[in-house]
Formats: C-alpha cells, structure tokens, sequence
C-alpha cells in the first residue's frame, strides 16, 4: 500500500494521548514536521492505513493532505490555482492558514483573505459562518500543506486555533457542550422527553432541553437563572445537592429518557451519582455525563469511568468535544 499523508487536529492539552490513539491503529506511523517534538498542534504524519475513523476520543479529524507546494516565497499562485481545481464550486468554502517557521510576509488572516478573494473571483462562493467545506493552509518554512473538511451545517470550528466560531448566546457554556454532544451522539430530545439534570445550575443543560419540548427535573443547591424558571413552567427545580436527596424520594421521581450529569467534581464522585441515579432510567435510555480529567493519570480516569459504567450501561462512548475544556464527555445506554 501507498503511504498517504494527513494532518491530524487535537486539542494540545491532550496531545499525548492523541499520538497514542494514532499509534494504536498504525504502530509504524510516522510523523514528520515538529508537532510532536515542540508539542504543538496540528500533527503531520504518514501511514499506509486509514486514520480517518469517528472512534477517537482525543482526534477532531485527520484530514488527507490535498497537495504540497515546496519553494513557495511570497506567491501564492500555485496554492490558489490547485484549490481551484480541487474545491466543489457547489460548496461554500473557508479558507484557514496557520504559519509555522514560516517567511512568509503576510499574516494568517491576510492570507485567508487573499486566498478566499482570488477563489471568489474564480466563481467560488464563500461561507466564514456555516461553510460546506474548509481547506487548511499550513505554511512552514519549506512548503505550503494543504487539506481540506467537510462543514457540518451547524458549525465549523478553526482547527488551527482550536476555537469554535459561535456567537449565540447561552446561559452557560456548558449549554453548548450539550449541543455537541447531542449532534455527536444522535441523542433525540423533543416534546414529551424526560430529563433529569443533575448539577443543572445555572440551567445551561436544562435550557436546551427545555427548548427543544422536554420537560426536565433540574438537581441542584445552587439557583437556577431566574429567567428559565418563568419562561418554562416544564421546569422542575429540587433546589438541594444530590447527595441528600433520599432513596425514596429518587424513586419517587418516576423513570426519566436521559440523565445529564455535569458537575465540577471527579470522576470517581460523578461515576457514583451517576450509578445512584441510574434506576430511573429504563432499559435503553441515556446517560451523558462530562468526566473530569483533575490530573495527568488521563487514561486512568477514563478506564475506570468506562470499567464502573460498564455495570449498569453499555454502548459506552467518549468524546473530547469543542467546547469540553479538561474534560471529556461520556453517553452511555441503561442495559
């Protein structure tokens, strides 16, 4: 088989375990450039095998490298002219250029500027909000590396500087951490689901819930924003920690679609909540939850989130999602 060459985005916090993921469906992969020497994202890297799998926990995507333009300078002709022939002009289009040890005069964005004016004079049509597709310009001191990505009509994020261009307004961040996760995981939230949202202060969770038709039973001893509470009477707020809420009075609650659980707490105390809860879930419905990575023991957190759920859950899944920080987020089904 023929190597093929890719760049491969992460979040650098979790750039060894990104690596490891990699290795492990390519022991002999090769990396090239000096993202994994100075630790930097992207990663560049050759192997014969098809990394482009949407099972990694730590890999936002490795894209197949379109071309290379060795001996650039100054002139971006050649890097325009090959897009023009490698780009759908029946998609919208972004272009995003990250500089590594790079000569060149002109700035990233002066370059995402010009590149995506010269296409636009070509007939091309672009998109900066929701685009179809994104091609990634990499300078470094000897060639232009170019890659490209599919949109995906919700957002798309900047890969090279690991940010997610969105200006909606949330109570919370951590609304749009659900947002993802229920796009990631196809998780179904409409009129006449249950919630229960445990840790839901200050109703990030519970708002995207509620707007979507569920009603929700929000957990937590701190307030929940007062604007919710009048906008959804489907709002039920049990205004005390989960810890001192008796066994009676869980299963008092009734059965529930989905627990949510996204509390600033490790990944032992979460796991154990979540397993106390989980009887009020029936076969087949959902647990999302975020586990805290508090320390550098990452894969040890992981295995024994997925070792304790194992009992209770299957399907089990993690993903490190855009907006997760030093975190990732957990779905599982009740068996």
């Amino acid at each position: 088989m023929v190597a093929k060459r890719y760049i491969v985005f992460c979040d650098e916090r979790f750039l060894e375990q990104a690596v490891a993921e990699l290795r492990s469906v390519d022991r002999g992969i090769k990396f090239y450039g000096t993202g994994v020497v100075t630790k930097k994202t992207p990663i560049l890297v050759s192997t014969e095998a098809d990394i482009q799998s949407t099972g990694y926990v730590f890999i936002d995507a490795a894209l197949p490298v379109l071309f290379e333009v060795k001996g650039y300078g100054d002139d971006l002709t050649e890097a325009i002219d090959t897009l023009s022939r490698t780009l759908d002009k029946k998609k919208t289009f972004k272009i995003e250029a990250l500089r590594i040890d790079s000569k060149i005069k002109s700035s990233a964005k002066d370059i995402e500027v010009a590149v995506g004016s010269a296409l636009e004079n070509r007939g091309f049509v672009a998109d900066l909000e929701h685009p179809d597709s994104a091609a990634y310009l990499l300078f470094t001191s000897t060639m232009i590396i170019a890659a490209s990505g599919e949109g995906s009509g919700y957002f798309i994020a900047d890969r090279f500087r690991e940010v997610v261009n969105r200006k909606d307004e949330k109570i919370s961040r951590s609304e749009f951490k659900l947002e993802e996760a229920a796009r990631y995981f196809s998780i179904r939230i409409d009129k006449g689901t249950r919630v229960l949202d445990i840790g839901a202060a200050p109703g990030g969770w519970s708002r995207y819930c509620l707007r979507r038709g569920a009603s929700v039973v929000a957990i937590d001893a701190a307030s929940m924003d007062a604007g919710l509470i009048k906008e959804f009477p489907r709002l039920t707020h049990i205004q005390k920690n989960s810890d001192r809420i008796e066994e009676k009075s869980i299963v008092d609650m009734g059965k529930f679609d989905i627990l949510l659980l996204d509390m600033n707490i490790s990944q032992d105390k979460s796991t154990e909540i979540a397993k106390r809860f989980s009887v009020l879930l029936p076969k087949g419905g959902i647990l999302l939850m975020t586990v805290k990575l508090v320390d550098e023991r990452i894969a040890r957190h992981i295995g024994n989130a997925r070792e304790l759920m194992s009992e209770q859950f299957e399907s089990i899944k993690l993903k490190k999602l855009p907006h997760n920080r030093k975190e990732v987020t957990l779905f599982a089904v009740k068996k």
